[in-house]
């Protein structure tokens, strides 16, 4: 279904920059309020998949240039759908799977927001581990509007940050969410002026970069799945951070 729903085209691309200790993952369709085209859910699987399989420690989400951090699904696409539950259905499934697979992934994540966050582009942002966000940017959880409800698993995340009665007050009125309340209800971790989020998304990853990368990725590995709390644990018993913090002059 992946290949049905690229096929449908569009524009733009989900790029993942890995250079330096801070990867990127760029949603980069700006003329279309980086809303996510066929190409893009593409394109996204393939970021996902690079994410998991990297060693470095932190990555920032943002969107391509200053209006918009995501819109969610392009409106060509979802209309080029509309007639086709089967293709609705697989995008659901897809964003649910790469979503959740973002947020188990060992690398902490940032989302650094920027004009707005709507629709999906606003579950994508729950996705994320934390949220920094412009002082002027919103976000919304535009679904009951259109007819909708979240189907990037962004309403159980929601749910999880904010509490039953936020999550149903957003999620029910669909209205923007402004950086101030966004703060105060636990939505996002830490506002900035216009313009700087993404800047700001690194400040905010400096002491999580400050310690071993490999503990770093344990801890993020744990809050994912507490069971595999011991397995966690174990790997990193004996280890080179563990030896070096123990023994920081290198004697014996």
């Amino acid at each position: 279904m992946l290949d049905q729903l690229a096929r449908l085209g569009g524009e733009g691309a989900v790029r993942l920059d890995r250079d330096g200790s801070i990867a990127r993952l760029l949603f980069d369709n700006p003329g279309r309020r980086n809303a996510m085209s066929g190409r893009m859910l593409r394109d996204f699987k393939g970021a996902v998949e690079q994410l998991e399989a990297w060693s470095g420690v932190a990555v920032v989400l943002r969107g391509g240039g200053e209006r918009s951090f995501c819109a969610g699904a392009d409106l060509t696409l979802v209309r080029a759908a509309l007639d086709r539950p089967e293709l609705g259905q697989a995008m659901c499934a897809l964003m649910q799977n790469l979503t959740a697979r973002l947020s188990r992934a060992s690398v902490i994540s940032v989302a650094a927001i920027e004009g707005a966050a709507v629709g999906g582009g606003a579950e994508m942002a729950t996705a994320a581990d934390f949220r920094v966000m412009s002082r002027t940017a919103h976000i919304r959880f535009v679904h009951a509007r259109l007819g909708l409800s979240p189907g990037w698993g962004g309403g159980g995340r929601l749910l999880r940050l904010v509490g039953r009665r936020q999550a149903l007050q957003l999620l029910g009125s669909a209205r923007k969410v402004s950086a101030e309340e966004a703060l105060e209800v636990g939505l996002v971790d830490a506002l900035c002026e216009p313009g700087t989020a993404e800047t700001a998304a690194a400040e905010f990853l400096e002491p999580f970069l400050r310690l071993p990368s490999a503990s770093v990725r344990g801890a993020k590995r744990l809050v994912a799945n507490p069971t595999h709390e011991a397995q966690v644990f174990s790997s990193l018993w004996g280890g080179p951070a563990m030896r070096a913090a123990l023994n920081p002059s290198g004697e014996g």
